[in-house]
């Protein structure tokens, strides 16, 4: 057979597509031999089923595979081979061996409970405080054998036959109570986002319920505390509960004899809150300075003297109110600026020389301490 130059072009095309399907799969099936992957390990109680080559997913999404598997004294060190490219955070990760169907392979799987930094590196092995493994259906089939074994046929056979007995006759109940049942269910499904959002506020009274344990348990005990009294004052919670058994009456029927003037309180209580709302800026202003005025007031009485003339003290001048010195003016004078001296004058009812027209020190201190007369000079 003659090779022509057809043949000779369609084989070395075909010898390269070849060559470059082989080496997508080497790089695609085994990583391992090219350096693209690295290895984690994860501590597990048992192999649960999982063997080498068996496939390792993060999040549903295949990462890797399952590696090498070795015992330790008490448990299974099993190797997962993860491709390069993966990031998988480290801190809470866990894994979990899982059935692909209810008979199929089973395999590893991946679970965080955050995203970001740290991240699994080669080495790094999961705990088996975060590892575990599904029921085995051996060890299931296994308990539910034993299980059987230990009811007593003539007993089940008993109960069977006394229950067919007693159901007899009710077959028109069982009906009914299969259509409420449908109904319960129909209402119950027409009603999930109101259930599913009472659960989780179930799930919120719980989480405030165990945070608070120990109140709640100091609580029952007050209450056991108050519940022994009251057994042993039950006397007396008698007498009381037979004197006080016509104060609802009496108390309703004082109520309706003063209607009126509780009505004329309501109405004024009202005009109170009102008013005091129409003018709230200058209630504001009342009881911003009320408290000073008053504090003031009363350190202004304070030993050793009286700053309004009431009483004289050996560095204070010596003044005698007279009410004839009082200035005549009319009220729609404009008001004069007050002395802020509170000098006596010279040759005046009680002085004793013209000294004692100046204020002392100890005076000018005195009244520099009372801070809401300095409002005034503020401009307020």
């Amino acid at each position: 057979m003659r090779l022509t130059r057809r043949v000779i072009i369609n084989t070395i095309a075909f010898g390269v597509l070849s060559l470059v399907l082989i080496v997508v799969m080497a790089f695609q099936v085994l990583p391992t031999v090219f350096g693209r992957s690295y290895s984690i390990y994860g501590i597990f109680t048992a192999a649960g089923g999982v063997a080498t080559n068996q496939e390792v997913t993060y999040r549903g999404v295949q990462v890797g595979r399952v590696g090498e598997m070795t015992l330790t004294d008490r448990n299974v060190r099993i190797e997962l081979i993860i491709e390069a490219g993966h990031r998988i955070p480290r801190d809470g990760t866990s894994a979990r061996v899982l059935f692909k169907s209810a008979v199929g392979e089973q395999f590893v799987d991946l679970l965080p409970d955050h995203v970001g930094a740290p991240f699994f590196a080669s080495g790094d092995t999961i705990p088996i405080e975060r590892t575990s493994i599904p029921i085995q259906i051996e060890d299931l089939l296994r308990e539910l054998d034993a299980v059987l074994r230990s009811i007593d046929p003539q007993a089940l056979g008993s109960l069977i036959n006394e229950l067919g007995a007693g159901l007899s006759g009710h077959g028109e109940d069982l009906k009914n109570i299969i259509l409420a049942l449908d109904t319960f269910a129909q209402v119950g499904a027409d009603r999930r986002d109101e259930l599913a959002g009472l659960i989780g506020d179930g799930a919120d009274i719980q989480d405030s319920f165990n945070s608070t344990r120990e109140d709640f348990v100091r609580a029952q005990e007050a209450a056991r505390a108050v519940l022994a009294t009251l057994v042993a004052r039950k006397g007396d919670v008698q007498r009381t509960l037979e004197a006080t058994r016509d104060l609802g009456t009496e108390i309703i029927a004082l109520l309706d004899h003063r209607k009126q003037e509780l009505n004329q309180i309501l109405a004024d209580l009202g005009d109170v809150v009102r008013i005091s709302h129409a003018h709230q800026g200058d209630l504001d202003k009342t009881l911003t300075y009320l408290g000073p005025f008053l504090a003031d007031a009363v350190a202004a009485y304070d030993a050793p003297y009286f700053v309004f003339n009431l009483l004289s003290n050996d560095e204070a001048p010596s003044c005698t109110y007279d009410p004839s010195s009082r200035p005549v003016r009319s009220v729609t004078d404009p008001p004069e600026e007050p002395e802020t001296d509170f000098a006596c004058r010279p040759g005046g009812v009680g002085s004793t020389s013209a000294s004692s027209s100046t204020i002392s020190p100890a005076l000018r201190a005195q009244l520099d301490r009372i801070s809401w007369l300095k409002l005034f000079t503020l401009g307020y």
